[in-house]
This record gives C-alpha cells, sequence and structure tokens, in this order.
C-alpha cells in the first residue's frame, strides 16, 4: 500500500510554517462559522382573520419557544 508508506515519510516544516498554517486554519474557520451565527431572534409571521386568535395564545407561544410572532390581521379573503 502506498498512502502509509507516503504517510511516514519525513517532513521538514519550520515552526514559521507551522505557525503560518495554524493561523489560516483559524481565519478558515471563522469564516466558514460567522455566516451561522443569527444576530435576530426566530420568527414567524402569522396571517389570519381578525378576532380569530387572542392575543395571550401568541404572547405564551413567544414565551415558550422564545420564536416571535408578528401577528396582522384581516377582514375578508380578499383582503388577505
Amino acid at each position: 500500500m502506498w498512502l502509509p508508506n507516503l504517510l511516514r515519510l519525513p517532513v521538514q516544516v519550520s515552526e514559521q510554517q507551522r505557525q503560518r498554517v495554524t493561523v489560516h486554519m483559524f481565519i478558515f474557520l471563522l469564516l466558514i462559522f460567522s455566516g451561522t451565527t443569527r444576530a435576530e431572534p426566530p420568527e414567524v409571521r402569522f396571517f389570519n382573520w381578525s378576532d380569530y386568535l387572542p392575543e395571550e395564545i401568541l404572547d405564551r407561544f413567544t414565551a415558550e419557544t422564545g420564536i416571535r410572532v408578528r401577528y396582522s390581521t384581516y377582514d375578508s379573503n380578499e383582503a388577505m
């Protein structure tokens, strides 16, 4: 098998090269994971007819899940 023999070859790496690779790996990981953070809390938009759902239900949902509800009401199907 050539792969195990390849891995056993001695490689001369200076301390400066090792530090440079470490810094580049760290920057690479920061760039990858910086896009996965959320600055805003999750939100759901809910469209409904007027006087159909009490506001207390929405407040309790937000308290239990941490998801904010943006609630919009309409008076007819045509307005929706």
